[in-house]
């Protein structure tokens, strides 16, 4: 968006179109000038998030997606507020192992899309 003002608009708007339907939907309006975190380009930024998600991250990535789980607390009912959805944190150590579960599951589904590829001459 060119303004702030425009951005608060759409973001209005959006919201405004979640609850026609019966969602409970926020907005989040970021300053994409200045992308979060230090890497550049998709790999990059997949491990950058990663070792973010791990407790390892760049302050203001750390920060962006502390802010993105708390309203998906918030949305998943699971606070009554946006403000204890920020307060609620799971300890690190929980964290990544739920994280290293969920990339054990991506890599089979990976290994399992790979062999297939190969299989079908396309790999």
């Amino acid at each position: 968006m060119k303004t702030q003002a425009d951005a608060e608009a759409l973001a209005r708007e959006m919201v405004e179109i979640g609850a026609q339907v019966g969602r409970r939907t926020v907005a989040l309006i970021t300053d994409m000038d200045r992308p979060p975190g230090r890497a550049v380009g998709n790999a990059l930024e997949i491990i950058e998030v990663c070792d973010t998600l791990c407790g390892r991250g760049p302050a203001d990535l750390t920060a962006m997606c502390m802010e993105l789980s708390a309203n998906m607390i918030y949305l998943g009912e699971r606070a009554g507020t946006i403000e204890r959805a920020r307060r609620w944190r799971r300890p690190r150590s929980k964290a990544a192992r739920h994280f290293a579960s969920c990339a054990k599951w991506l890599r089979r589904r990976a290994a399992t899309a790979y062999t297939c590829a190969i299989r079908r001459g396309l790999a």
